[in-house]
């Protein structure tokens, strides 16, 4: 009887600890995928698609979905991964007007201010450079 009863806590145990392993390489899984979403939505931003030939993320998307990621996630990283493109973009405008004041960066401030950041985050991203915004 105390044989049968290690035997069937044992397993549980292995069960259950297998069970642990398969959602932990899940979450992996999944945030790996964003990771790399992220990164493709940073270097597609601005792309402009020639002879046919464009960087989009739509493969990346369709691996982030098999892995169990919703779409309303994907949304999410999609919309904050174009603010921080927008935000590396005003920053390059802002160094470009440091040494040259002839860049205008009102039409990266209008989409900064689309993609839903505040004149506050904006600034507090940019510390002295806003000035040259």
């Amino acid at each position: 009887m105390k044989l049968l009863i290690l035997a069937l806590l044992l397993s549980t145990t292995a069960a259950f600890a297998q069970s642990h392993t398969n959602r932990f390489t899940r979450i992996a899984q999944q945030a790996d995928a964003m990771f790399d979403l992220h990164y493709c939505v940073l270097m597609a931003d601005g792309i402009k698609v020639s002879n046919g030939i464009g960087l989009d993320c739509n493969d990346v998307i369709d691996d982030a979905k098999k892995v169990g990621v919703t779409e309303l996630e994907v949304e999410e990283q999609i919309i904050e991964s174009l603010k921080q493109s927008t935000i590396n973009k005003l920053e390059n405008c802002a160094k470009k007007n440091l040494v040259q004041r002839e860049v205008s960066c009102e039409a990266l401030k209008s989409r900064a201010t689309k993609l839903g950041l505040s004149e506050e985050e904006i600034n507090a991203d940019l510390g002295f450079l806003t000035s040259f915004l």
